[in-house]
């Protein structure tokens, strides 16, 4: 687990990428069934991504299961009385990148150490 300055740090590095180059996002069949499921647009997505906070912290980061050379921070948002959002997210330093892997319902419960 990260302490609060670590995840600052990211979310600090991954909002300055994101308001430089925009958020990208990948498209799986989850994260744009988790969008239609939702009712989201992706304006709305990229807005709760860009206002997450520490308190939003669910873990990380880890190594990309995909990509192992780089790491994932995973975060949740409770949007309303029924639905959490889990959102997994990662920053590509070499090419200024902010990158949002998972959006959608979460699947489990997140437990938010900072909340």
């Amino acid at each position: 687990m990260s302490n609060k300055e670590d995840i600052q740090k990211f979310l600090e590095e991954f909002k300055t990428f994101a308001n430089v180059f925009d958020v990208f996002v990948i498209d799986t069949e989850k994260n744009i069934k988790g969008l239609l499921d939702l009712g989201l647009t992706a304006n709305i997505r990229k807005d709760i991504i860009l206002n997450l906070e520490e308190e939003n912290y669910y873990r990380g980061p880890n190594k990309d299961r995909d990509r192992a050379q780089f790491d994932v921070w995973e975060f949740g948002v409770k949007l309303n009385q029924v639905d959490e959002i889990y959102i997994k997210l990662s920053t590509r330093r070499e090419n200024s990148r902010s990158i949002c892997l998972s959006f959608h319902r979460a699947e489990i419960q997140i437990d938010y150490p900072f909340a």
